[in-house]
């Protein structure tokens, strides 16, 4: 059977139980945090090497155009350049 516990320790118990809790949500959101900001600098670093041209066309029509054949880069450069 497990020992009884006095209410300070039943209080004691509790605040050490809070604390581990909150350091444990601290370093879930530091984390998180680094992953979204990795995350945000592959974008960039993608988006960098996109041509301007290209940079104007609407991702759903080049997703849309995507579905339908295997499109090259000058082939969006033609979607870019369509009115």
């Amino acid at each position: 059977m497990a020992p009884k516990l006095t209410k300070q320790q039943k209080a004691d118990l509790v605040l050490r139980l809070c604390a581990l809790k909150e350091a444990q949500a601290r370093h879930l959101r530091t984390a998180v945090h680094k992953a979204a900001v990795g995350a945000e600098r592959k974008v960039h670093r993608r988006v960098k090497k996109v041509s301007m041209t290209v940079r104007s066309v609407p991702i759903l029509e080049v997703l849309n155009y995507e579905r339908r054949a295997s499109p090259t880069i000058a082939e969006i450069g033609k979607l870019a350049r369509r009115p």
